[in-house]
């Protein structure tokens, strides 16, 4: 690629970087380049961001057609409901056995056990099985969630996490299509996501 061609790219992911659709890593990489210095593409940076900012405010809202509400609620309800493998009392001990509960395909090549939902926060403990090769989907935390890597190799925000490896995702953070190569096995806390 000749040193034009790469200084063209960059300028072109100002605009993506202000609407916000680039990768994480895609994202850190066009920061560290603002870092690095370059004027263009910081007022490309700036052009962008003032059209990305006066866009909200150039259509009116429009009602979405009815069959695109029922295909909507069609997908949602497609889906199993997701139950904890066990329900738990307060005062009582609880244990929910390898076989017990149910196996969800929650996107292609990832399998979710629903453990338990802790009425009191809102949160689930979940196991998530990850088959080889498998790429999760972009998401969104509401809420803190941990994770456990317990077996194989889970890649995650730029950094590959094996057996007895932590993870922890913030409020409000976003997940950039989390995968495994060989296949895993994670132990997740928290709230539902939400795809982007």
């Amino acid at each position: 690629m000749s040193r034009r061609a790469a200084a063209d790219s960059m300028t072109d992911r100002a605009a993506l970087y202000a609407l916000g659709t680039l990768t994480q890593n895609e994202a850190r990489a066009f920061e560290d380049h603002l870092a690095g210095g370059c004027d263009e593409c910081v007022a490309e940076l700036r052009a962008s961001e003032q059209v990305t900012r006066s866009l909200a405010f150039l259509e009116t809202e429009v009602e979405p057609p009815p069959r695109v509400y029922e295909r909507v609620v069609g997908f949602v309800t497609q889906a199993p409901p997701l139950k904890a493998a066990a329900a738990h009392a307060r005062g009582e001990l609880t244990t929910v056995r390898k076989d017990d509960g149910q196996w969800f395909e929650s996107s292609p090549g990832v399998m979710v056990k629903r453990l338990f939902e802790n009425p009191e926060t809102g949160s689930f403990t979940t196991l998530v099985r990850m088959l080889p090769g498998a790429v999760g989907t972009l998401h969104r935390h509401p809420g803190i969630e941990e994770c456990i890597i317990l077996e194989g190799d889970f890649h995650v925000a730029g950094g590959r996490l094996g057996p007895g490896d932590y993870h922890i995702a913030g409020a409000s953070s976003i997940h950039d299509k989390p995968y495994s190569i060989g296949g895993a096995l994670l132990l997740i806390i928290g709230p539902p996501y939400e795809r982007l």
